[in-house]
């Protein structure tokens, strides 16, 4: 009887200890505890489980929120009607950050050099040419009005030059061609502007200088004639032979009237400025080599009643247009920039 009590007090106090131990921590394949059971309406938080095996590293999951997108830029928040959307930045240096913003074209400086030794001459021209902001067929019209006279000037140096070859007797040093340029006006409308050019042959007694002019409507698209100017039918050409005579007889530089004749060839070159009208004379045409090129500006006012809508071009009060160098004197060419 005794020992059937003490076999079954052992076994009651067997079941109450097995009763008061905690159970063992199942661990799922990896060596990691199961994730808690997300609960409905709170956040989920970062894993507590470890590993078991010290020498396996953690995944921890991070949150969806942190996650960049492609490129490391967040994504851009979604649009509001009615109110205005940011400007989108380039993503590359240097890139404008408005690329549809208008311009207004320029006029830069371009510089022609060449050099032969049979025949021995070299180039060296300044000219202005425009860039942008104009559509390409008025930016191609004004270029090659100006490239296109200098080029023509050009092939007749080097036709001269030609004969050179002939000859029996020769020059150390070379012809030269050089040209530089001055700008009278330059606006978003109008531009007029004179190349000077200084050509020399060898062996001759000094260069012989020129001038070629150019004046161009930007909103036309198209060079300019003198008759432009004008009224249809009006006498203009008397009256700059008139006021042009009075001015050159007053410096006393007037040696050849035939040269101011009121005809279209007595004024080929000219250029606009909003004090007037400038005539310019080529050495030889109304005097000597000596007193150089002459010119002669008449203002717009002394000739009411021939102007082409009786006012003075339109696009001299325009807004500017940007210009590189409004002057560029004749220059003779750095040596190494020629062996270049």
């Amino acid at each position: 009887m005794i020992k059937l009590r003490f076999v079954l007090g052992l076994i009651l106090l067997g079941w109450l200890t097995a009763c008061a131990l905690p159970l063992p921590a199942v661990t799922e394949p990896g060596g990691l505890r199961p994730l808690p059971e997300p609960v409905e309406g709170q956040p989920t938080g970062q894993p507590t489980g470890q590993p078991t095996d010290p020498g396996q590293p953690t995944d921890p999951v991070q949150p969806t929120a942190s996650v960049p997108e492609t490129g490391g830029l967040r994504p851009l928040p979604e649009p509001v009607e009615g109110q205005p959307t940011e400007p989108v930045q380039p993503t590359e240096p240097g890139q404008p950050t408005d690329p549809g913003q208008p311009t207004h074209g320029s006029l830069l400086l371009r510089t022609l050099t060449e050099e032969q030794q049979r025949p021995n001459y070299y180039v060296f021209s300044n000219y202005p040419y425009l860039a942008e902001g104009y559509s390409a067929e008025t930016t191609f019209a004004f270029n090659q009005a100006v490239e296109g006279q200098l080029l023509q000037a050009l092939a007749l140096f080097k036709v001269d030059l030609a004969s050179l070859r002939g000859e029996r007797f020769g020059f150390s040093h070379p012809s030269t061609f050089l040209s530089g340029y001055q700008i009278h006006t330059a606006t978003r409308s109008l531009v007029s502007l004179e190349m000077d050019l200084s050509v020399y042959r060898a062996g001759a007694a000094h260069p012989l200088p020129s001038t070629l002019t150019v004046t161009f409507s930007l909103e036309s698209g198209q060079p300019l004639a003198l008759a432009d100017l004008f009224a249809p039918g009006a006498a203009y050409l008397d009256r700059l032979s008139e006021l042009a005579t009075g001015q050159l007889r007053e410096r006393g530089t007037l040696l050849l009237d035939e040269g101011i004749a009121p005809t279209a060839e007595s004024f080929q070159n000219w250029v606009v400025n909003p004090h007037g009208l400038t005539l310019i004379f080529d050495v030889y045409q109304v005097s000597a080599y000596a007193a150089g090129v002459q010119r002669v500006t008449i203002p717009f006012d002394q000739l009411t009643g021939l102007l082409a809508d009786g006012a003075p071009p339109p696009g001299l009060t325009a807004e500017p247009l940007t210009v590189e160098r409004m002057l560029m004197p004749i220059q003779s060419p750095d040596p190494a920039l020629l062996e270049a």
